[in-house]
């Protein structure tokens, strides 16, 4: 019997064919154009005997019909949308975090990947970004969290506004009291918050930084309606700036100090709090 080798076809983003798929009952007939199952496995893992790592990990996603801006290029830890080159254009599919399921390596000895859906290297990363954002995502106090989301409503409408420039804007910075931990208790004693908006300029930078700069000036927009009360100023949280930042220019240091804002974080009540870096 054939043995796991370390020269094998199989690297961390590949689809697995739809024939070999239904055989190992992770799609069925009726979803040969709706499912595709993609393996996650790090290829150092990939690459040990079955000995030392015996099983290979899989997503099964959902073909969509088209990308939602907030779940693209890691924006939410828990869903991700990643498109996949084929020869005529792009798949686009659904990946869920929790949707894993593992599957010996001996199930795949001589067996090779779908060769027509492919990731390019850029999207690859992302796939790894996210998959590693489930563990190292940041959470933000739990009173700003209720004034953020259920007191003034500010979160759904922030997410709204982001979602059609799911492209464009690869990440949301949240910079609050300066990355001190606070108590506040008044609608007057305010929470302050800068925003990070980093922005993708690697297609085409001048359209990509007219969109952030319009998404930038909604964002103030909203803040104002759903904080700044006339004859009372700023309550629950005051915006001090919102800033683009080029992906090229964001330093190592501001990625460090900065909370990456994911549209389903939670609160300090479920996580524990910790820095995000960006990879």
């Amino acid at each position: 019997m054939a043995e796991w080798s370390r020269n094998n076809a199989w690297r961390q983003g590949h689809v697995i064919p739809q024939d070999l798929a239904r055989k190992l009952e992770l799609v069925g007939p009726e979803d040969v154009d709706t499912r595709l199952a993609v393996v996650i496995t790090h290829d150092c893992d990939i690459a040990q005997s079955a000995g030392a790592e015996p099983d290979l990990e899989i997503i099964v996603g959902q073909v969509v019909a088209q990308l939602d801006g907030n779940c693209t290029h890691a924006k939410s830890a828990r869903k991700l949308h990643l498109p996949f080159k084929t020869e005529s254009g792009e798949v686009f599919v659904e990946l869920i975090a929790n949707a894993k399921e593992s599957l010996p390596k001996s199930h795949f000895i001589e067996m090779a990947p779908n060769p027509d859906l492919k990731l390019t290297p850029d999207r690859r990363n992302i796939l790894q970004h996210w998959l590693a954002l489930r563990y190292r995502r940041a959470a933000f106090p739990d009173a700003f969290d209720q004034r953020f989301d259920r007191q003034t409503k500010l979160k759904g409408k922030l997410s709204a506004i982001l979602k059609p420039l799911g492209e464009h804007i690869t990440a949301v910075f949240f910079d609050i009291d300066d990355g001190e931990e606070v108590a506040r208790q008044r609608p007057e004693d305010t929470y302050k918050l800068d925003i990070y908006l980093l922005y993708n300029t690697g297609d085409d930078p001048a359209k990509a930084e007219a969109a952030v700069d319009a998404t930038r000036k909604k964002i103030v927009a909203a803040c104002r309606e759903k904080l700044f009360a006339e004859g009372k100023g700023w309550q629950y949280i005051e915006l001090r700036e919102c800033t683009p930042i080029s992906d090229e220019t964001l330093t190592y240091r501001q990625s460090r100090l900065f909370k990456r804002w994911n549209v389903d974080y939670m609160s300090l009540r479920e996580d524990p709090q910790q820095d995000l870096l960006k990879e």
